[in-house]
């Protein structure tokens, strides 16, 4: 799948953009604060409905405004399909494909599957278990039907938790919730503790070539003492919960650990090295997503000559040609990236909001 047009308006200094991009590699040069980063926000607003960059909406639109709209034709195997987004000041969001309102933004990311890395996202291989655990649930999102629906209703049991908890509720009360949260727990883990799986042996993979003396370790951690069941988990720590007020045991607490011979790798490892690692989380979540799938997501990744030596970034621009979906790329100039010679290309150049078609 790709997207063969790209409509932008009025997303941060960009007032608006209309590119063709190519159904292969795109290049999105400019200085800093040009706007081709705004570009690739454009992009994952429009799968997503949520910037990399913020959740507020007002950044996201551009000063002056009162909406941002984003446009896509999108093509897959068999259809086109006609994408849209519009983001208003107040609040609001609207997205329709084909013309039809949209309940939910969840129909047009099952339809435009986005996988980008900003130097926000270089998160995943930093302190805190959200976007680790936001990593695992992409995909089980885009290859399990029943996996959004199930994290729903865990979020619920686990509120309603939480809340007889503050509430300094009666022990009955506070169990009443156990069994809900045990039931699709252990289903969350199922499917995670997978996912992890697949995705591990192909982490390894791209490691060995990359980052061959780096000796990085992945483990899945479940949320709960590995010992534990986790109804056992619930029922050993209820006394900490009451104290502190929330639920500490079960999939919310899920993690990746990653780490290398001197520990954390946050902690140890160069910046560099850091942006390599998190590259090949990414990419080998693209190529699971292919072999579960059989279709190609769009990536995206923002300035990707940054902390990398000419070396690497040819290493990952092959792992990432190889995937043969549509890419989207930023750099200062065309001469980080030298890309002429692939094919199919789209040269884009960016200059305070302004998107010029250079190939």
């Amino acid at each position: 799948m790709w997207l063969s047009r790209l409509e932008i308006e009025n997303i941060r200094n960009i007032e608006r953009a209309e590119l063709a991009p190519a159904n292969g590699y795109n290049l999105i040069t400019g200085s800093n604060g040009s706007g081709k980063s705004s570009l690739l926000e454009a992009i994952q607003c429009l799968s997503t409905g949520k910037s990399f960059r913020t959740l507020r909406k007002q950044p996201l639109i551009r000063s002056g405004a009162e909406r941002a709209i984003v446009y896509g034709q999108l093509i897959t195997q068999n259809s086109l399909f006609h994408l849209g987004l519009m983001k208003r000041l107040d609040g609001a969001t609207l997205a329709r494909i084909d013309g039809r309102n949209l309940e939910g933004q969840a129909e047009l990311a099952t339809l435009l599957p986005v996988i980008g890395i900003s130097p926000e996202s270089e998160d995943i291989v930093g302190d805190g278990s959200k976007a680790r655990q936001a990593y695992l649930d992409w995909t089980l999102f885009h290859v399990e039907p029943n996996f959004r629906e199930c994290w729903r209703s865990y979020r619920r049991a686990l509120f309603q938790r939480n809340s007889a908890l503050r509430g300094k509720l009666d022990t009955p009360t506070i169990k009443s919730w156990n069994a809900s949260l045990i039931t699709l727990g252990e289903q969350l883990d199922h499917w995670r503790r997978n996912t992890f799986s697949r995705l591990h042996l192909l982490i390894e993979k791209i490691l060995i070539e990359l980052l061959p003396e780096s000796a990085i370790s992945f483990s899945y951690r479940q949320g709960w003492p590995k010992e534990l069941t986790l109804a056992q988990a619930l029922e050993s720590t209820l006394d900490v919960d009451r104290k502190m007020g929330f639920t500490h045991c079960g999939p919310h607490r899920a993690d990746i650990a990653i780490r290398g011979p001197l520990g954390v790798i946050g902690h140890t490892l160069s910046r560099g090295q850091r942006k390599v690692t998190a590259l090949s989380l990414k990419i080998s979540q693209a190529q699971d997503y292919q072999q579960q799938t059989g279709c190609e997501p769009v990536i995206y990744i923002d300035d990707l000559p940054s902390e990398l030596d000419a070396a690497n970034r040819n290493k990952i621009l092959q792992h990432l040609l190889k995937l043969n979906s549509q890419l989207f790329i930023t750099a200062i100039s065309e001469a980080d990236m030298p890309m002429r010679e692939y094919r199919p290309l789209a040269l884009f150049h960016v200059e305070q909001g302004r998107v010029t078609n250079v190939v």
